[in-house]
């Protein structure tokens, strides 16, 4: 999942120069209020909860859907057999073909090929065994491409799908209205809990302690 974070440390730090340091004097003022200021709301709790099935939800799919397909994948990738060249260079003062699971030669052919020089002045043979090489790693790429590309796709959309919903989950918590300091206290919790304390929820807790100074 691709969510800003930041350590909580820091961003507590930060707020507690400004109106982050009114959270004591808040909560001795929302204690008139024992009962408000002892219990959530329920618009935060059924979010946090909400989250929580999402999240679950996720993992889920990772651990007994996407991770097996993808070993499943990469196993049936790598079984895709490298190939050889007909072509055979001296190297070692002997003949030899080039293989295409020298990732190193197959680098150096593309580059060899990319440079108009080598067209000139290399040795025909020498260019013709780099040209092969570099159309057989390249029919092996897109035979391992090949391989169920369609269900790779479907995995990754489902991905990103529950992926963006966790991160809304997320932001429906942090933009969630307050009520009291029991309130606030909920959202910070669950903040440091999922590692979220990025610029944009650091500042609406800000204006969540505007809203409950406000209030006292």
């Amino acid at each position: 999942m691709a969510t800003q974070t930041h350590n909580r440390r820091s961003a507590i730090a930060i707020m507690t120069t400004g109106p982050i340091a009114l959270l004591p004097a808040l909560a001795v003022m929302q204690c008139s209020s024992k009962a408000e200021a002892a219990s959530t709301s329920p618009v935060i709790a059924e979010r946090i909860n909400a989250y929580r099935r999402i999240d679950r939800q996720y993992w889920h799919f990772v651990e007994t859907v996407h991770d097996p397909a993808m070993a499943a994948l990469r196993k049936a990738q790598a079984a895709v057999p490298h190939r050889e060249t007909s072509r055979q260079l001296w190297c070692d003062d002997q003949l030899q073909a080039l293989r295409t699971d020298d990732d190193a030669m197959v680098q150096f052919a593309r580059r060899f090929l990319a440079n108009p020089r080598s067209r000139r002045e290399a040795d025909p043979e020498y260019w013709d065994a780099m040209a092969e090489l570099v159309s057989l790693a390249d029919e092996r790429r897109n035979a391992v491409n090949a391989l169920d590309a369609k269900r790779v796709e479907q995995l990754r959309q489902r991905d990103d799908e529950l992926c963006n919903k966790v991160c809304e989950a997320i932001s429906a918590v942090a933009e969630a209205p307050v009520r009291s300091v029991a309130d606030l206290s909920a959202k910070v919790a669950f903040l440091d809990e999922t590692d979220n304390w990025n610029d944009e929820y650091r500042a609406r807790i800000i204006a969540d302690i505007h809203v409950l100074a406000g209030r006292a």
